[in-house]
């Protein structure tokens, strides 16, 4: 068997997906980020503009539905964590 490893880029986004995941399947997004969120503000930027991209890229295969649940999950994470990250949202958003 060979030795498999993988970069820092792809464990994050292995991170991000399955907490994206987790959190498309939450009853209560707001309650699951303070909860499982990450602490340091800086991480918690990193995951909010991971989620909204990979809500971007899932954007065409996602049922409409899926799609605004992400956004309202991202939002929730943005609501839960300040000003820094809605900007970095708007930054986002405004590159589609």
């Amino acid at each position: 068997m060979s030795n498999f490893s993988l970069s820092q880029e792809e464990v994050l986004r292995v991170q991000v997906e399955t907490f994206f995941n987790a959190l498309l399947s939450s009853e209560q997004p707001r309650e699951y980020v303070s909860k499982n969120g990450p602490k340091k503000p800086s991480d918690r930027a990193m995951l909010v503009s991971k989620v909204l991209e990979v809500t971007i890229e899932k954007a065409d295969i996602l049922p409409p539905k899926e799609v605004l649940r992400a956004i309202e999950i991202a939002e929730a994470i943005i609501e839960s964590y300040g000003p820094r990250e809605l900007a970095k949202r708007d930054e986002l958003l405004n590159n589609l």
